[in-house]
């Protein structure tokens, strides 16, 4: 019974993970960044808050302000690199096809599921430990309890078991990790949000039980718990309770990944994917029939053809011509095949459609608002993903150096790899166009300077500092032509952005999950960083935004976020700039848009060095064993 025990306790594959965990720079290299980044929000924050005081005596009772604002800047950093580390841990080891031979060791399957847990969550729970030396400066400005405090971090504590368990059950049941991590977010998304946005369209009823807590949709939501904490002092008891209902989902998550783990083990044959795929061909090979021989019939029958596990070719007569690489990608994403993704979009704007009917003229905006950024933000996370898995994918399957092979040059092997990426962003410009349909026409749309100083009292009404058009009305269209212009120039010029930043970082690091990780790591630090730099230089020297308008431009969640509500008025207000709504959207066209330009062009140059190849017309063959060789075409 003792050795028994002993075996168990032992945890042979937790500590695997830990000391190749160890091994790793990046481990060490994580922990400095979010603790500059941590300390950065803090010093930010303590400068706002001194700014404000009259005297020292008034920044007394401020800890609670202090602490609300670590507890969410934590909460973020968790829900952002929880799945990006944990939804790799079973599909690794099937990709490595070691999980059958973990499951024929001595190890159970509910066994290697905790272990996984475990030393995903580790990494999560150091960052957390960083952090604790700022809650203790913000436990000596007072206004919080040491109480409130462990509350809180027991709340951040839970959530990075219950998004770690999540995403492992999604790494047991699915074949690759960007998909486990993809929809590891989709899963919370529907676990948090479902039963708050069928509250909120009246579909189903609020319960009696529980209205005594406010919001009590969002209970499955530890935000929620963390917000009222943080609003109100509660008990650990009150805390406890709220906390049971979210922890008999998460358990029951870690249950399923036990038997995903022994269910979708056995290769590609049993995965889920595959099993959908089964489902999709017996659904739609009525479909293929009826058509076939024409274009849908080709893309329908390829679907039935991948699923019978046959040869795609056979049922395709779309040859890929003098561009093979292209036709590959072009074929390889389902995203890239224009019927599905149209079907997907006409679904979402019917619902766009169905929410906005349902409510009055005032949450109706917000709703417009709210679609507008959700669109943009899955658009550019889409891209992402699919950038990474260019060069990544070519390097796990082991045909990069096929790839590299062939009597092409690196530009034209990176244009045609990039070209379904080009794509994908044409079509994703679809649903941002339908967003932008139903902005103008629900919610507030001020006038433009195109026609601001012709303007009449009959054709707007006066609202603040601008004026609203009606609807129909010239300058109604000429503001509307304006808003949606520059909706779609930034999502054009956001995606490409992302693009090429994926692509960098796709050849620069090995693996797919690595580059995925890498590239969000880059587009929040472009986001936040410069402008929480800007925010302390303008607290710590005493200006107004007004008196430093380039601040406005130094993130792209500020002029999309002004965009969108119909706000452009105020990056040129007090005559900081030229009152041109127009200068304002190009001026940010030329801001960002010379970003990617510079990113482009810092990868063009730099290409030959990340292919590890060399054209033809740039040199004789090197060899291999020659420091900074590179391979040859």
């Amino acid at each position: 019974m003792f050795a028994r025990l002993c075996s168990v306790l032992e945890l042979p594959l937790l500590n695997r993970e830990l000391i190749e965990l160890a091994q790793r720079k990046r481990t060490y290299v994580l922990r400095c960044v979010c603790l500059l980044a941590f300390s950065l929000v803090f010093l930010t924050l303590y400068v706002e808050l001194n700014s404000r005081a009259v005297n020292l005596m008034w920044m007394l009772g401020q800890g609670r302000h202090m602490s609300a604002v670590l507890f969410i800047t934590l909460m973020v950093t968790i829900y952002v690199l929880a799945p990006a580390m944990a939804c790799a841990a079973i599909t690794s080891e099937k990709e490595k096809q070691t999980l059958g031979l973990l499951l024929i060791s001595r190890l159970t399957p509910h066994g290697i599921v905790v272990e996984k847990i475990c030393s995903r969550m580790l990494p999560l729970i150091s960052l957390v430990i960083v952090a604790a030396p700022l809650f203790g400066l913000a436990y000596l400005f007072g206004g919080i309890s040491f109480r409130d405090t462990s509350l809180g971090l027991m709340i951040l504590l839970f959530t990075i078991f219950q998004v770690t368990a999540i995403a492992v059950f999604c790494s047991a049941v699915l074949e690759t990790g960007i998909a486990a991590f993809w929809v590891t977010y989709l899963i919370l998304a529907v676990l948090y949000f479902t039963w708050p946005i069928l509250v909120a369209l009246h579909v189903l009823p609020r319960p009696d039980f529980l209205r005594s807590l406010g919001e009590e949709e969002f209970l499955l939501f530890p935000g929620y718990q963390l917000a009222m904490l943080v609003d109100t002092p509660r008990s650990w008891m009150g805390v406890a309770i709220l906390t049971i209902p979210q922890l008999i989902v998460t358990l029951l998550f870690a249950v399923a990944a036990r038997f995903g783990v022994v269910w979708f083990s056995y290769g590609a044959a049993f995965s889920l994917g595959r099993q959908w795929l089964r489902l999709q061909a017996y659904a739609i090979r009525p479909l293929a029939e009826r058509f076939h021989g024409s274009k849908v019939g080709d893309e329908v029958g390829c679907l039935v053809a991948e699923a019978d596990s046959l040869p795609v070719e056979q049922v395709s007569k779309d040859l890929p011509g003098l561009q093979p690489i292209s036709w590959k990608e072009k074929r390889r994403s389902r995203l890239n095949r224009p019927w599905m993704l149209l079907s997907f979009w006409v679904a979402l704007f019917l619902l766009q459609w169905w929410v906005l009917e349902s409510n009055s003229n005032g949450v109706a905006s917000d709703f417009c608002t709210l679609f507008s950024f959700v669109f943009l933000i899955v658009a550019v996370l889409l891209v992402l993903s699919q950038t990474c898995r260019l060069f990544g994918r070519e390097r796990e399957q082991q045909t990069l150096d096929a790839l590299l092979a062939t009597p092409l040059n690196n530009f034209e092997i990176l244009k045609q790899k990039r070209s379904g990426i080009n794509r994908l962003i044409l079509l994703l410009l679809i649903p941002v166009m339908g967003t932008c349909f139903f902005n103008v026409f629900y919610t507030t749309v001020r006038i433009c300077s195109l026609t601001h100083s012709s303007a009449s009292d009959a054709h707007y009404l006066h609202y603040g500092s601008q004026s609203v058009a009606r609807i129909g009305t010239v300058h109604w269209f000429c503001a509307s032509a304006l808003y949606v212009t520059c909706a779609l120039g930034n999502a054009f010029i956001y995606m490409h952005l992302a693009k090429w930043i994926a692509l960098f970082l796709g050849l620069k690091l090995k693996t797919q999950m690595k580059a995925m990780v890498g590239s969000l790591i880059s587009v929040l630090v472009l986001c936040l960083v410069p402008l929480l730099l800007g925010a302390l230089i303008l607290m710590s020297a005493d200006m107004d935004p007004d008196d430093f308008p380039l601040w406005f431009y130094m993130s792209p969640l500020i002029p999309t976020g002004m965009n969108e509500f119909h706000d452009r008025h105020e990056l040129y207000r007090n005559n900081s700039m030229p009152d041109s709504d127009v200068f304002v959207v190009f001026f940010h066209f030329m801001v960002y848009g010379g970003l990617t330009l510079i990113v482009r062009t810092s990868l063009m140059r730099r290409l030959p060095e990340l292919l590890q190849r060399r054209d033809q017309s740039t040199g004789g063959i090197v060899s291999d064993d020659e420091p900074g060789s590179c391979r040859t075409s």
